[in-house]
């Protein structure tokens, strides 16, 4: 029973945060650019069509860096494939594209090459180019150098999530109960507690939240339900 409970609570809330959510981002016509699965979760959380190439699939940090250092250049590639990574062995077996030369696109989330070709084209042609975001998390290969690195990028609309704290850098929001583990494990599970969406969404500008503020965006949503 206590589990079924749980189980309501946790849809319930999911619910009221996702209704939220779409009544306060105006802005609807935007390409999320990041350097994993992240983005994909935001367009399913406002209910949008993924206007993003970027689904679905991982990029290592230092290739993701070279990307947004020279990002018309790798995007107007046409993306090939290959069997062998730089980054060595790799526990599944999915497809690995490659932009110019030296961009890995690790498509962990499709089976064949061809459907992953087919929907990196297709949603290559809905970006928004008047209107991208970029976002970075700590994983895969990311230093404290990488993020330094992003943070420095003459880009507007810039993101980083961490599991351990730079308080010098604008464009970081550390993920405080996540610390422990070194990087980050659940940012899909866990923005909306540090982090303001909408407000990102609809101005570009990065407000940090505690986790003590996320409580409160959910029961300020529930009390005026």
């Amino acid at each position: 029973m206590a589990r079924n409970k749980k189980g309501f609570f946790q849809k319930a809330s999911s619910a009221l945060f996702h209704s939220r959510l779409r009544r306060e981002v105006a802005n609807r016509d935007f390409t999320i650019i990041s350097n994993n699965e992240w983005g994909e979760k935001v367009y399913r959380d406002l209910g949008m069509e993924y206007r993003s190439p970027f689904i679905g699939m991982h990029i290592y940090a230092p290739d993701y860096l070279r990307l947004l250092e020279n990002f018309e250049f790798y995007m107007g590639q046409r993306l090939k494939f290959t069997l062998h990574s730089k980054y060595g062995w790799r526990e599944k077996n999915y497809p690995i594209g490659l932009l110019g030369e030296d961009v890995e696109i690790h498509f962990h989330q499709y089976k064949y090459r061809q459907e992953a070709l087919e929907k990196w084209n297709e949603r290559v042609e809905r970006i928004n180019w008047d209107n991208l975001f970029f976002k970075l998390g700590d994983q895969y290969r990311c230093t404290a150098e990488c993020i330094e690195r992003f943070d420095e990028l003459p880009l507007k609309n810039k993101v980083c999530f961490t599991a351990k704290p730079y308080g010098h850098l604008k464009s970081v929001v550390y993920f405080s109960e996540q610390k422990v583990a070194g990087d980050l494990e659940n940012e899909q599970g866990d923005y909306q507690k540090y982090f303001d969406l909408a407000k990102w969404l609809n101005s570009g500008e990065v407000v940090k939240k505690t986790p003590d503020e996320g409580v409160a965006f959910w029961y300020s949503e529930r009390t005026s339900s």
